[in-house]
């Protein structure tokens, strides 16, 4: 018999992220390695869109210093 995943709402402006946990350019991180720090979740809908490279872009320009404010 297969389990049926688990379907939950979208999280909402103002909720807790859910947990998760991926693989990244950085290793293997979960939210929780996060706990107690600012952080900012950045996703995008499919590549080489415009939206999507002006948004690296902007990225790219902060630099990490500002996105570190708990150093």
């Amino acid at each position: 018999m297969d389990e049926k995943p688990e379907i939950r709402p979208m999280p909402r402006i103002g909720d807790p992220a859910p947990a998760f946990e991926a693989e990244t350019t950085w290793g293997h991180l979960a939210l929780e390695d996060f706990k107690d720090r600012w952080l900012i979740l950045f996703s995008h809908p499919a590549d080489f869109t415009p939206v999507c490279t002006t948004e690296f872009l902007a990225f790219a320009e902060i630099g990490n210093d500002p996105l570190m404010v708990d150093k």
